[in-house]
């Protein structure tokens, strides 16, 4: 199964979430709210460890 962690997300406590186990994370106001989103996202992509599909 899956664990999906949502509501409160930002790329600052979302390494505490990957670590506890979270395979996904669904962000909104974090990334949306962003000034720039592309490079929000791009900063999320890079918490995840490389060898994760």
């Amino acid at each position: 199964m899956r664990v999906a962690a949502i509501g409160g997300i930002t790329v600052d406590n979302a390494p505490t979430l990957i670590d506890a186990g979270a395979d996904l994370l669904a962000v909104i106001t974090d990334l949306f709210g962003a000034a720039n989103p592309a490079a929000r996202a791009a900063a999320y992509a890079a918490l995840w460890p490389a060898s994760q599909d």
